[in-house]
């Protein structure tokens, strides 16, 4: 009986240790690579392709809002692009890729300057929250807390 508790007991601690492991948690490291992407948006370094005047053609899964990382920074996407919206003066929203599928089928962390309040959101189909930045729709799948989303874009 006490091999058992033991045993139970270590496979507890493991799950307990790797509940923080999931894509749906951010490690603190990669907190300190998210916040210097912002700094460096707000500074002007990082701009999106419309900001340079690049427009993407139709067949690309490429948005004007795409803004590419620079090579310190690209751990911090999937595939080393993020989004950035600025809806109003007040507000700047970043949508960083943790998964990419096909075409624009993504999850990830979304960062709002300003939380989001009741009227910033609404629902979809299934009654999941979402709020709509350019084209896409992005679910709104777990607040990490006042300024950071969880994600997913899943219509593709």
């Amino acid at each position: 009986m006490n091999a058992y508790r033991g045993f139970v007991s270590a496979v507890g601690s493991v799950l307990l240790i790797c509940a923080g492991c999931s894509e749906t948690s951010m490690s603190k490291s990669d907190q300190n690579l998210y916040l210097q992407v912002i700094a460096r948006i707000k500074s002007g370094e990082i701009k999106t392709d419309g900001e340079k005047g690049i427009q993407p053609s139709a067949e690309s899964t490429r948005l004007a809002q795409s803004a590419s990382l620079p090579s310190d920074l690209q751990k911090v996407s999937s595939d080393g692009q993020i989004y950035i919206f600025r809806p109003s003066p007040s507000q700047l929203l970043v949508v960083f890729k943790t998964w990419q599928g096909k075409g624009f089928n993504m999850e990830g962390w979304l960062y709002a300057a300003v939380p989001f309040g009741p009227h910033d959101t609404s629902k979809d189909a299934y009654g999941k929250s979402v709020v709509t930045l350019g084209p896409m729709d992005f679910a709104l799948e777990k607040p990490v807390n006042t300024n950071w989303y969880h994600v997913s874009y899943k219509l593709d």
